[in-house]
């Protein structure tokens, strides 16, 4: 089901999943599609043409991790304004102390994900795709997601001129700012699109997250797939609840 197969902007507009089967078709190779969550256009066809394989146990039959799901706005109510839970807070702690490593996932890029203006209710939003804009801290600009418009911050709002602008949310360089001023002596490294510009730029990153270099890693969903890093004890999913709700 994963989005970034998908290529709707800039031309040429396609899906890799399609690409995949016409080059398979025309070589007369098996294609194989494998996934823990395949899209349900998908898994209907392989249902009714019987061409699904199902893998209902785990492999070397692991025990499955153990989840422990926290409710964020109990943590507000007892005083804890921050980005992670009291519970992932003393399990960073433990890992660090340990020296075992960590992977902390929240889908959304940038600093903060809406700009909001709290005398009177203005959003910025992008002229053309009316979605709220995201404050990458980087460069301090105002960031479209989907078209890539652009413009600066401002601290005064532009619609009634008062100055209670406020940045709402969080991205992976807020929880990135965040981790560091918490554990100010651990290492580590944001594996997103903004840092991943350059090619090949995510693999001298893993690699050094695979030699023990890095003690946490913080990333988009691209850090969700294909990593198998026995010293890594810990995943922490940051606003799960917001996956549900992705434009």
């Amino acid at each position: 089901h994963e989005s970034s197969y998908k290529q709707t902007s800039p031309t040429p507009r396609y899906n890799a999943k399609d690409l995949a089967k016409e080059r398979a078709k025309r070589s007369g190779a098996a294609l194989v599609l494998g996934s823990a969550t395949p899209d349900i256009a998908t898994y209907y066809q392989s249902i009714n043409t019987n061409r699904v394989m199902l893998l209902p146990e785990r492999f070397g039959a692991k025990d499955m991790a153990k989840v422990s799901v926290i409710d964020m706005k109990q943590e507000y109510g007892r005083g804890n304004k921050g980005v992670f839970s009291r519970a992932l807070r003393q399990a960073l702690e433990r890992n660090l102390k340990e020296k075992k490593q960590s992977i902390l996932l929240i889908n959304r890029r940038g600093f903060s994900t809406y700009t909001f203006c709290d005398s009177c209710g203005y959003t910025a939003e992008c002229k053309k795709c009316s979605i709220p804009l995201i404050l990458h801290k980087t460069n301090n600009r105002l960031r479209c997601h989907y078209c890539n418009y652009e413009q600066s911050i401002f601290t005064s709002c532009p619609k009634c001129g008062s100055d209670t602008v406020r940045y709402y949310g969080m991205g992976t360089q807020k929880v990135e700012e965040e981790f560091k001023r918490e554990f100010p002596h651990a290492t580590s490294a944001r594996l997103d699109s903004d840092t991943m510009s350059k090619k090949n730029a995510h693999i001298s990153v893993i690699k050094e997250f695979e030699q023990g270099k890095i003690d946490v890693l913080i990333g988009t969903q691209m850090i969700a797939k294909g990593l198998d890093i026995p010293n890594v004890t810990l995943v922490g999913v940051l606003m799960s609840d917001s996956l549900f709700n992705m434009p």
